[in-house]
């Protein structure tokens, strides 16, 4: 077994303190990669950039320059990427460092990016230190922006995550999708160390709280039986609840349903529907230490759904006239699922044209229409007519948080309410004296789902 400290010694005598020692005691999770001061990019003379004295922490190593410098032979007419690079000896110890460039835009192994050379054919026409981390965040870099256990990843074809990912760089590739595999109270939630480019989509629609069903259809009343005496209305069965919506996060519901009963040989229309109502967005990312406690849920509410119509009454059973069944009510609508939550924590966000990240909230689902009682020999055996079902809520917008130290943002964020469903259609009577009832309320419409942009500084 090999007992290892840092700082060591190589000897009782001379005590000697290696590059390597300052690399492995202060790691990246301690003293980030950072331009500390300085080295800033302008113009040079032909195919040149100058560049400042300045001050870079890299692998726990202390560079700088102690006056201005010119990165020279720089590639006509294209991007040049800008680095500061270690050079090591033969026994790998960081010994010296240089100015280094490509045209690929990877930052070689043991070097710092520190800008971009745009040039024509002859001279330098525009640099861009955008994106250079020049923010030091210690001991808590790795919290926000993990470790990068998962590697260099672009995502190339549709692709749904079971789980939260560390990337060290992540590319989502223009036309393809990211989302998870969960369909309900889902949150995708990614970590990356260095840069997230999304050319891509993020999709979250419809995978935040379920959206509860709707009162089941609702049967009308028996078949009355004949006699010589007429025989008093069968009653029909009462309007269904929605199920209660007891799902994360704030609810919104259908409208209370309406009253109107006819004649009165309908059943009774609930005057409640289960579930809450909330005029605002869900703020469970208010607090500023919720994400360094614990990984959010943070997707949206989901709508409840709408109460069912009623079902109507049997007609009257008559001397030599058998009372028809009443119509069934009508199934109240399904409220709709909520948007899923995405949180990105990364270095840099380079979020471009054309990406979308989405998590949107489901339309409620309208309520059926109600049945019509069944004909009879004369009006008093006609079956009543049933109630129509009620629209069920629409969801609640989901959540999209980017946490970051550097961002370029020209994508689409969006995060909409479902919308509510509508109440079933007004029922027509069959035979006279058998009433109609009322058209059914719409459903409720979610509210608008909650966007943080939040750029993290010490």
């Amino acid at each position: 077994m090999t007992k290892i400290l840092i700082p060591r010694s190589d000897s009782i005598s001379a005590k000697i303190i290696e590059p390597s020692d300052f690399e492995n005691l202060l790691t990246s999770d301690i003293v980030p990669d950072y331009k500390y001061s300085g080295f800033t990019l302008s113009a040079g003379s032909g195919l040149a950039v100058n560049v400042t004295l300045g001050v870079v922490r890299l692998k726990g190593l202390y560079l700088e320059s102690s006056a201005s410098e010119s990165v020279s032979s720089l590639t006509a007419s294209d991007v040049n990427y800008i680095y500061v690079k270690l050079a090591r000896d033969s026994a790998s110890e960081a010994e010296s460092w240089d100015f280094d460039k490509n045209l690929t835009g990877t930052t070689p192994t043991d070097a710092f990016f520190i800008g971009t050379a745009t040039t024509n054919g002859s001279a330098v026409t525009a640099v861009d230190q955008t994106n250079v981390i020049d923010i030091a965040i210690p001991k808590s870099e790795h919290m926000y922006y993990g470790d990068g256990r998962d590697g260099d990843v672009t995502i190339s074809s549709n692709t749904s995550l079971s789980e939260l990912k560390r990337y060290n760089n992540l590319t989502i590739n223009a036309g393809q999708t990211l989302t998870t595999s969960a369909t309900t109270n889902a949150s995708l939630i990614i970590q990356v160390k260095g840069t997230l480019t999304i050319n891509g989509t993020i999709d979250m629609d419809a995978k935040g709280a379920r959206g509860s069903d709707g009162g089941a259809q609702s049967s009308g009343g028996g078949q009355a039986s004949s006699g010589s005496q007429p025989q008093p209305a069968n009653p029909g069965q009462p309007a269904n609840d929605a199920e209660l919506n007891t799902s994360y996060g704030s609810k919104d519901t259908g409208t209370s349903p309406g009253t109107g009963t006819g004649s009165g040989y309908g059943g009774p229309n609930a005057t409640t529907n289960p579930g809450l109502k909330t005029a605002s967005p869900n703020t469970r990312l208010s607090s500023q230490y919720y994400v360094s406690t614990a990984m959010p849920h943070m997707y949206g509410g989901g709508g409840s759904g709408g109460t069912s119509g009623a079902g109507g009454s049997s007609g009257a059973g008559q001397t030599s006239y058998t009372g028809m069944p009443g119509g069934h009510g009508g199934k109240g609508g399904d409220g709709g699922n909520a948007g899923g939550g995405i949180l990105l924590m990364a270095q840099i966000i380079i979020f471009n044209s054309g990406a979308v990240l989405t998590a949107d909230g489901e339309d409620g689902e309208d309520g059926a229409d109600g049945a019509a009682g069944v004909s009879g020999g004369q009006p008093g055996a006609t079956g009543h007519s049933g109630s129509s079902g009620h629209g069920g809520g629409g969801g609640e917008g989901g959540q999209v948080v980017l946490l970051y130290n550097k961002l370029t943002n020209s994508g689409t964020i969006t995060v909409t309410a479902g919308a509510a469903g509508e109440g079933g259609a007004a029922v027509t009577a069959t035979g006279s004296g058998q009433s109609d009832h009322p058209a059914a309320d719409d459903g409720g419409a979610g509210s608008a789902g909650l966007t943080t942009l939040t750029k993290v500084t010490n």
